[in-house]
């Protein structure tokens, strides 16, 4: 159905595939109604489903921060705008206020295209976030305990031992791993589809199971249950530089991802150069530092906002000497922390 999220898992050749739009001006100039020639229009295009690294939707998932817009916009565009447009709206093509019923409705409907208006666009975007942000942000905090084996501890920190059933979650809590964890929040991912028929799916003869919903935090699910069952070896580490998740590519103990990080040198690269790496990596407002500066990277290498690059290019300026007075004392904890919340962009 037009709109669903759909991922499908290759682990022989360690790929997945999901399906995508992707956006393009509209420029058939001669489809637009007069009176709205002056605004601009995009189309959002069915593609064949884009073939990328196994385990590359999670992570995409685990490293947005859903509190800042623009960071949850890259993510939208990417993998979500469709489907979310359908989850919130399902007769969104009669109701689109410009777009298909006015311009294409001939055949975008069997095309898989829709067309919107650039002031649509904004408004669905800030209407996903205000919509969306509280279930998006729950369960990616729901699988950062769960990776990091601690989701029955967080449990019993708000359960009271008079409730029925603090023994069991204390007999879970000691011997807790990432897949008793994920079986237990199988029942909050309900609205999952299961199909075999991949001729549109894939470019290949072979057959392969793929899952679909509109709901995004699923199909997160649907990748972190797949990983766990398939990949014995599989593991999902947040980076003691960057506080961004990878996923190691040997099951040796691995503190630092091979991301590059600052000034063409990888986070295990720039933490090797580091004097002090022991207070590095046990702070946590740097690792709070750290984890904006690589979202500011990302924001500004993919957003076409000029006010993230602006904002980046402020953060690599300032960001130094406010860390170097952290580090010598010269200002509080509470004083970096304030400064790098204010380094993001607001609504």
């Amino acid at each position: 159905m037009i709109g669903d999220l759909k991922i499908a898992f290759d682990f022989t050749n360690s790929k997945e595939y999901v399906s995508r739009f992707t956006t393009e001006e509209f420029t058939e100039i001669d489809k637009i109604p007069e009176n709205l020639r002056n605004k601009k229009f995009y189309i959002f295009k069915y593609k064949q489903p884009y073939c990328q690294e196994l385990g590359t939707y999670l992570l995409d998932f685990m490293n947005t921060d859903f509190d800042d817009i623009e960071d949850f916009n890259l993510l939208l565009i990417k993998y979500l705008f469709v489907p979310c447009l359908m989850l919130y709206n399902p007769n969104i093509l009669d109701d689109c206020l410009y777009g298909k019923n006015l311009i294409y409705k001939d055949n975008s409907i069997e095309n898989n295209n829709l067309i919107l208006s650039e002031e649509e666009i904004k408004y669905y975007a800030e209407v996903f976030y205000e919509e969306y942000y509280w279930d998006l942000s729950t369960t990616q905090l729901k699988f950062e305990n769960i990776f990091e084996n601690k989701y029955y501890k967080s449990l019993l920190n708000v359960t009271s031992i008079l409730d029925d059933n603090y023994d069991l979650l204390e007999e879970l809590f000691k011997k807790e791993n990432n897949f008793s964890a994920i079986k237990d929040i199988a029942s909050e991912f309900n609205n999952i589809g299961i199909s075999y028929d991949i001729k549109n799916f894939y470019d290949s003869n072979d057959l392969y199971t793929y899952y679909y919903s509109k709901n995004p935090t699923d199909i997160a699910y649907v990748s972190a249950r797949e990983l766990l069952n398939n990949k014995k070896s599989f593991r999902i580490v947040r980076c003691k530089n960057c506080n961004y998740y990878f996923i190691p590519k040997t099951s040796h103990k691995t503190l630092y991802c091979n991301d590059i990080y600052e000034n063409n040198k990888t986070c295990k690269e720039y933490a090797n150069s580091m004097s002090s790496i022991k207070t590095y990596e046990s702070d946590e407002i740097c690792k709070k530092y750290r984890n904006r500066y690589k979202n500011l990277q990302k924001q500004s290498s993919l957003s076409s906002n000029p006010k993230v690059l602006l904002l980046y290019e402020k953060y690599k300026l300032d960001g130094a000497k406010i860390l170097e007075k952290y580090q010598h004392g010269k200002i509080t904890a509470e004083e970096f922390e304030s400064w790098i919340d204010s380094m993001k962009i607001r609504k």
